[in-house]
């Protein structure tokens, strides 16, 4: 019995480990305007952002930093974009969506703007296309969910106009 507690307790500490060393994964889709007013599509199936571009890895968003990196699956997306590196402001804007999962969907939890988008450069490396961006400005969103009234507000916002070199809210 001795013997029988003590698997067990070790099968329990082992699982935990596991539980808490295991990635919390939330979900970022992207939408893309090009320079013809036309969307890039994207591969996402989940409900309210079909067609939009998975975002598997995002950084860069700070202060003072006109350059943002995320990943992608690669695909008709990723091609589009690999075309585009170069192009001064290639892409009017991009709206990064940074979800969080509620109890019963998916919540907005913060958006990125960006307007004069100009791709720097992609790599593609085994399924995933990684790709450098700098933006003219950059503006984020944060949101607020009442759980009672599922009501969404608007929780703050702050942004940077780079080429006039100072604060923009006005997105």
């Amino acid at each position: 019995m001795k013997r029988i507690f003590k698997f067990c307790l070790l099968f329990l500490v082992n699982g935990l480990m596991l539980v808490a060393m295991a990635p919390v994964k939330e979900p970022v889709f992207l939408q893309l305007m090009d320079a013809n007013g036309k969307l890039v599509k994207g591969t996402s199936v989940a409900r309210g952002y079909e067609r939009q571009i998975e975002v598997l890895q995002f950084s860069g968003v700070s202060s003072g930093n006109p350059e943002l990196r995320f990943s992608m699956p690669s695909g008709g997306a990723s091609s589009i974009l690999s075309a585009a590196a170069g192009e001064k402001g290639g892409f009017v804007w991009a709206v990064f969506s940074l979800m969080t999962q509620g109890s019963e969907k998916m919540l907005l939890r913060s958006t990125v703007r960006l307007e004069g988008v100009t791709i720097l450069n992609t790599r593609d490396t085994n399924g995933t296309t990684e790709v450098t961006l700098r933006a003219d400005r950059i503006g984020t969103t944060h949101y607020e969910w009442n759980r009672k009234s599922g009501v969404v507000t608007i929780a703050g916002k702050t942004g940077y106009d780079f080429k006039a070199g100072a604060s923009w809210n006005t997105f």
